[in-house]
């Protein structure tokens, strides 16, 4: 009862709710969107999908727009992204480590619906150009919005598709207007400056030195701005490796080489990033084409939307997912994935972002909400051709969440048939909810309760291409039957009742109390585009809409739903418009939106009178309020999961965020207790147990779930968090997750860059990443000898001491390694190195070292072979040799950092003839990093490629994995926690770390120098 049972909501708020008024189109309306359903966890990067939109309407032809996700390096070094499924932008590290999100889904200030490019200025701003909310977003460096600019239109200043941007030194703003054919110049503060013409279909931007770039998707050129003057630097249209096919972004690296991302979505697929020389010459590719879509690797690609090139030449690559068709693409977030490159083409880092990962809607296509207020979300998976030329959607599901929008559980067959295709859903309110599926043999509605139990098939061959499905208040069932062009009547036991022809395809429908139907009908862009009022017997009474499609005012492209307001409005979905427009009884158009949504689908009313909208391109369920309801006085609240499953391994403590959404006008405080239930050994908490949120207000706890050890893979812990209200202490709120017991990640090889000065020695850790049950790990290592000169291999620390360590280094240019544990000893879990190669950097510039032919052996009785990962190591070789200069005085608590003063901890001390100090700002001030773990009192410090551990009391500590003795001649040396501050002894750490020592003991002054003259 997807709409029906929504009309009592509508009766019950008759009174309640402002009426529209008749005056102008955009004043009257009074629709507010509240929520977002099915918005990924922060770190998550969502990308859009494509499967039913249409992109080729004669007045807004976006075909090549999509995907597009634009990349920026910031200075830093983090590396900034673009997410295009939940309009937002992403900040991770150099080597990919989620760091924080800025923005979110919507239209208002600060606010993105497709963040298409992005880019970032000295002082570390973010820049981005929203392609459907046709502006300019700058935020802080804070995530602060700082401005924004433009609006829809043709006129100087305004954008149609803003699919590019780029900052220059001087402040200038430069933004790609696609759907206009030009670029446009705004000044620092957003001023319109000048307009440039004569690309065709502008994409991607960047700039190099004082100059904007930009690569047109339209003639697959790459144009470089010189004042106001755009010259093509050079064109390479079509499909083939070194050509053009679909370019969505571009970067110029410091030499002067472009970067081209392109989709690649022609006849031939040939995405990549493809490497031009500063005149135009391709010299090579960056990922390629999956050569087998069934195992596709880390490196491969198949629609990249975005790329960016950091000063040490690494380059980092957005794939969207997998899109095909150039004219018209569809696709979806199918493998989406940052990969950042080395600049030779290895893979050193790749953060993956996939699609089925439970609590993700994947192309939600219709809504309904049964008797319990759960929502049943169409959905469906793509499914890729053996061939990688084709894209299907015959992998159908229902995702049916709780109120609060987490997922409770998943339908995909009915009895013994797969749901290959599932288009439509609508509850009945008395218990049963109805499936309109496809397979293999035709179409059918499946029956289940409302606990997603399978009950019966009905309507077998009577339906077909089911795009909607409403029950109606006698129980009987109406649908859009595609396959032929007609709407059909159903008893519940499926009977065919009735049946008559529409006008066009019948795209969705609303069966009103009165018996009527209101069916949108579709057709071609100059065809139908109307919302139809019919009798039960298919006389037409009315006519919404202006016939054929477009944008004007009672104009439509492919309205998917409509609904019955309150007010007796009548509410379409345009779709393509990406906006809703509200007609009066009499057909005349009270009202429209502006184009804030895209794409607004099938609607139905929640169990709070709210309106459910499904978003295909966002993969989001939208909640919308109409009129001014008032708060509830009494509780109300949304409890939402930040996910509704952790993949952990046994022993791990894994958190869920707990967002407490306020409804209620007025203040409350919830109670949030947690339960395991999943065998002995489990434990949780929540902190606080206890908050306080205002009326309108979201309030969070974090629930931490320590798991035991020793569990197998597929064990299943499940957590119930329930939320008591204080303004209702019987209302008890109880939301669901699960923590799943993983198997072994693949172990990670390399990935860690490393820098060093020409002329200098470097010790590269060959570093093994998420080990569990390893027992002997190989592999070879192949480096450039023009860069890199080899002067020795060492055993890592992974295994521990009592190890084989077997190395061949007699092949210019490789160095085969292997590190296996003894007999019966017991395999190892955890991080650490296999090897530790030292080398000499001969030449400036940055090379890398490439893993291959991996082994790892492990597993129960450490005979198993277990799944790796090889990863390239950067070394960045820097032609000047700096130097910083540390001078320390006993009993002083200030050091000198070349010409500056730090205040440190505690003053130096001497303990046993040695200085101690308080080791942190030594090393930070030299550019390292140290981590200190209180569990086992150990320092690890990392400077350089070099590593040191160390612990409180011992007398020994390990330098690559190598045990040392802290002071060979005074075992009594030994780190030291003195008034609470650790305090490590000077000259053993900064000789380990490569620098110089100075001691001065009339004046007690210690002078270290880094690197060692």
């Amino acid at each position: 009862m997807k709409k029906t049972i929504g009309l009592l909501c509508v009766i019950a708020l008759l009174g309640a709710l402002l009426v529209p008024g008749t005056g102008t189109a955009m004043g009257a309306v009074a629709l507010t969107e509240v929520d977002t359903i099915g918005v990924m966890p922060s770190d998550y990067v969502g990308t859009l999908t494509i499967e039913s939109v249409n992109t080729v309407e004669k007045d807004y032809p976006s075909a090549q727009a999509f995907p597009s996700q634009g990349v920026a390096v910031l200075p830093n070094g983090d590396v900034v992204v673009c997410d295009t499924g939940y309009g937002r932008i992403h900040v991770l590290s150099a080597d990919l480590v989620h760091k924080r999100v800025i923005g979110s889904l919507g239209s208002g200030r600060g606010q993105l619906q497709y963040p298409a490019d992005v880019a970032v200025d000295s002082a570390g701003n973010i820049y981005v150009a929203d392609f459907f909310g046709n502006k300019v977003v700058k935020y802080g460096n804070d995530g602060s919005v700082v401005m924004e600019f433009g609006k829809e239109g043709k006129g100087a200043g305004q954008f149609e598709g803003p699919a590019g941007i780029a900052v220059t030194p001087d402040g200038s703003i430069w933004v790609a207007d696609q759907l206009n054919d030009r670029l446009e110049q705004f000044t620092a503060t957003g001023t319109w400056v000048t307009t440039v013409t004569g690309i065709s279909r502008p994409a991607g931007m960047t700039s190099a030195g004082l100059f904007p770039y930009v690569v047109s998707s339209g003639d697959s050129a790459v144009y470089r701005l010189s004042g106001r003057k755009a010259v093509r630097v050079f064109a390479a249209p079509g499909e083939a490796e070194n050509l053009i096919t679909s370019a969505a972004d571009l970067a110029v690296d410091a030499h002067g080489n472009i970067y081209v991302a392109d989709r690649g979505t022609g006849q031939l697929p040939v995405p990549a990033v493809k490497v031009f020389s500063s005149g135009g010459q391709y010299e090579r590719s960056l990922g390629q084409y999956p050569a087998d879509m069934t195992d596709i690797q880390d490196g491969e690609v198949l629609s990249p939307g975005g790329v960016a090139v950091a000063p040490d030449g690494m380059v980092y690559v957005m794939n969207s997912g997998f899109f095909r068709d150039a004219t018209n693409p569809f696709g979806s977030g199918y493998h989406a994935k940052l990969v950042e490159y080395a600049p030779g083409g290895g893979v050193v880092a790749v953060q993956d972002y996939a699609i089925d990962v439970r609590g993700r809607l994947n192309n939600p296509q219709d809504v309904a909400v049964d008797g319990k207020g759960q929502l049943w979300v169409v959905c469906s998976s793509p499914v890729i051709s053996a061939d990688g030329q084709t894209i299907e959607w015959n992998r159908g599901y229902v995702d049916v969440l709780d109120r609060s929008g987490n997922e409770l559980f998943t339908v995909m067959s009915a009895g013994s048939r797969l749901m290959q295709l599932v288009e439509s859903v609508a509850a009945s309110g008395a218990g049963l909810v109805y499936v309109a599926a496809q397979d293999a043999r035709g179409g059918f509605i499946a029956v289940y309760d409302e606990a997603g139990n399978y009950v019966r098939t009905i309507a077998a061959g009577k339906v077909d291409g089911t795009g909607d499905l409403e029950t109606a208040s006698d129980g009987t069932l109406w649908a859009c039957n595609q396959g032929d062009g007609s709407v059909v009547h159903l008893a519940a036991d499926g009977t065919e009742l009735g049946r008559f022809a529409t006008a066009g395809m019948p795209g969705g429908l609303t069966v009103l109390s009165n018996g009527d139907l209101l069916v949108c009908l579709w057709g071609e862009s100059s065809e139908v585009q109307q919302v139809v009022r019919y009798s039960s017997t298919g006389v037409v009474i009315r006519v919404f809409g202006a016939a054929g499609g477009g944008r004007g005012a009672g104009q439509m492209y492919y309205p998917h739903d409509a609904m019955l307001l309150p007010d007796g409005l009548i509410l379409v979905s345009d779709a393509e418009n990406g906006r809703f427009v509200a007609f009066r009884q009499d057909g005349s158009v009270a009202w429209t939106t502006t184009r804030s949504w895209y794409l607004p689908g099938r609607m139905t009313w929640s169990a709070q009178g709210t309106l459910y909208v499904t978003d295909g391109f966002h993969n989001v369920i939208r909640e919308f309020s109409y009129g001014q309801p008032g708060a509830p006085q009494g509780t109300a609240v949304t409890v939402r999961l930040d996910t509704v499953e952790h993949a952990v391994s046994a022993g791990a403590t894994t958190r869920f965020q707990v967002s407490l959404r306020n409804r209620s006008a007025r203040t409350d405080t919830f109670t949030v207790k947690s339960i395991v239930r999943g065998g002995s050994g489990w434990s949780s908490s929540v902190s606080p147990a206890r908050v306080t949120v205002l009326s309108g207000a979201t309030g969070t706890v974090v629930v931490t779930v320590q798991v035991p050890v020793g569990l197998t893979p597929g064990t299943v812990g499940d957590v119930d968090v329930e939320v008591r209200s204080a303004l209702d202490p019987a209302s008890i709120t109880t939301v669901h997750a699960q923590v799943v017991i993983r198997t072994a990640p693949p172990v990670v090889v390399g990935g860690v860059s490393f820098e060093t000065f020409m002329g200098a020695t470097v010790q590269v850790p060959l570093d093994a990443r998420d080990a569990e049950n390893l027992y002997g790990a190989g592999c070879r290592v192949t480096y450039d000898g023009k860069a890199l000169q080899f002067v020795s291999v060492a055993k890592g620390d992974l295994l521990g001491t009592d190890t084989l360590f077997i190395e061949n280094h007699g092949t210019a240019g490789e160095v085969r390694v292997a590190l296996t544990l003894k007999g019966d000893a017991q395999p190892i879990s955890g991080n650490g190195s296999i090897a530790v190669l030292t080398f000499r950097a001969l030449e400036a510039g940055t090379t890398q070292l490439d893993i291959d032919e991996l082994q790892l052996l492990g597993g129960d009785g450490g005979r198993q072979a277990l799944a790796g990962k090889a990863r390239s190591i950067p070394v960045r070789v820097l032609a000047e040799h700096a130097r910083t200069v540390l001078v320390l005085r006993v009993g002083l608590p200030t050091m000198k950092v070349g010409s500056s003063s730090i205040v440190l901890d505690a003053p130096p001390v001497i303990v046993e003839g040695r200085t101690l100090v308080p080791i942190r700002a030594v090393v930070e001030s030299l550019g390292g990093t140290v981590v200190w773990d209180a569990a086992s009192q150990t320092v690890t410090i990392l400077l350089d490629g070099t590593r040191l551990k160390l612990i409180i009391g011992k007398s020994s500590a390990l330098v690559n994995g190598k045990s040392m003795p802290v002071d060979s001649t005074n075992s009594k040396v030994v780190p030291q926690i003195l008034n609470s501050r650790t305090m490590l002894p000077l000259r053993f750490v900064a000789e380990s770390l490569g620098a110089d020592v100075q001691w001065e003991g009339s004046t007690q002054t210690i002078t270290v120098t880094y690197p060692k003259p």
